[in-house]
């Protein structure tokens, strides 16, 4: 399975303006099935969040990566002959 998104978040600072992040993240996984309903997956996640703000020293530009390698618990099931559900969770 592949996914991919793109968005944006808010930073909140209590004593700074806030200031807003682009975020996009990308992420594979494959999955084993140990019975029809029920599967392991792992895979591999990349995340960038990159945006510009600004505080008392002036303007600035702020860059994240975050790398993760998630490890679920996948549950499948269908739910009429052309939909299926799928589900996951884990960390």
């Amino acid at each position: 399975m592949g996914f991919f998104g793109f968005g944006y978040g808010i930073v909140e600072n209590e004593n700074q303006p806030d200031y807003n992040l682009n975020s996009i993240n990308a992420e594979v996984l494959f999955n084993y099935s140990i019975s029809k309903k029920i599967g392991v997956a792992s895979g591999i996640e990349i995340n960038e969040l990159s945006g510009q703000g600004f505080n008392t020293f002036g303007n600035f530009y702020h860059e994240r990566t975050l790398l993760k390698i998630p490890v679920l618990v996948t549950l499948n099931t269908n739910v009429s002959e052309n939909i299926s559900f799928f589900s996951n969770f884990g960390f």
